[in-house]
């Protein structure tokens, strides 16, 4: 279907165009609000001036390089979008869905998300700079890799259980009475913030940190898609003993000297995770992916490998499981 048809049909009445193909389409100075285009290919989209509100979008499809400019998505349904690679700037979705949406490496600058909800959202290597989430539902949404948070306001939002550990640029925020009970962040919030944010419920995420006897399960479970820990400056010497890490992704961390000493880390992945020095002793490592892993000087003593991938995994002066000593690297 081209643009033409589908304002001409639009016009004589007709409102579900779900499943439709409009692949790079260029629309503007329209009004098609309340049109059903859910699971439509929209990739490459060009919208300007374009009236969506109450739209239904659910489940469509963005990528290619999507752009909207002054669009109207006010109380639309963008659940399950994905927004990947898209550039959204200036446009209103005050008070609509976009629970479970994708959005890799797309932008929303200048946008109103005011009471919009963003629940189970993944963002990763997004700029939400300009934009304003007040009264907007975050829980358990995860701002992971690169994510860029400048002047946006964040006043009575709900980011309980939300993942800001990946947020790397949090300048001029507004986070006055927004909910932050079990909100993970990192050194990059922490250092601009002028409150205490584990007061209201955060839980700091940097290296150093003592996060002995922490259940991540609950994070896991609510995540759609694989939770990651990664801040700025790594997580060396973080303390993990008796923690629940099953199924977390540690992969490519800097995890030098951390302590993971009775820990759960059933299934986690720590593929090309650097592990020295790190205290594994009594931790649970069955079926976990550490290949390519730096274990150099670490201590596995009775530790449960299980089923583990040991892939080119350095071993070096390390204690394994039976007590001995493994050097691989030894003449």
């Amino acid at each position: 279907m081209n643009k033409d048809e589908l304002i001409r049909c639009y016009q004589a009445g007709k409102r579900d165009f779900s499943g439709v193909d409009l692949n790079g389409v260029v629309i503007s100075n329209v009004d098609l609000s309340a049109i059903n285009l859910s699971h439509a290919n929209l990739g490459g989209v060009n919208l300007h001036r374009v009236n969506l509100s109450y739209a239904n979008l659910s489940h469509a499809n963005f990528m290619g390089g999507a752009e909207f400019d002054q669009v109207n998505l006010s109380y639309a349904n963008l659940s399950n979008v994905c927004f990947d690679h898209t550039l959204i700037k200036n446009s209103s979705l005050t008070g609509a869905t976009l629970n479970c949406m994708s959005a890799l490496q797309s932008s929303w600058n200048n946008c109103d998300l005011s009471g919009a909800d963003l629940s189970n959202i993944d963002f990763e290597e997004v700029n939400l700079s300009g934009s304003n989430l007040s009264q907007a539902s975050l829980t358990h949404a995860c701002f992971s890799v690169s994510v860029k948070l400048n002047d946006v306001n964040l006043s009575k939002a709900n980011l309980t259980g939300a993942n800001l550990t990946g947020v790397c640029s949090f300048i001029k925020v507004n986070l006055s009475d927004a909910t932050l009970t079990r909100t993970l962040y990192g050194p990059c919030i922490n250092a601009v913030v002028d409150v205490d944010l584990t007061q209201k419920g955060a839980i700091l995420i940097e290296s150093g940190a003592d996060l002995s006897g922490f259940d991540l399960s609950y994070y896991i479970s609510h995540f759609p898609n694989n939770f990651r820990l990664s801040v700025i400056g790594g997580l060396s010497e973080v303390n993990f003993s008796h923690a629940n890490l099953k199924g977390i992704d540690l992969s490519d961390e800097e995890l030098i000297s951390a302590n993971f000493s009775y820990a759960n880390l059933a299934s986690a992945n720590l593929n090309g995770a650097d592990l020295t020095d790190a205290q594994l002793c009594h931790a649970n490592l069955e079926e976990a992916d550490l290949s390519y892993a730096d274990l150099s000087y670490a201590n596995l003593r009775d530790t449960n490998l299980r089923n583990a991938n040991l892939t080119e995994v350095n071993f070096c002066n390390t204690i394994m499981p039976d007590g001995r000593v493994r050097n691989d690297n030894s003449d």
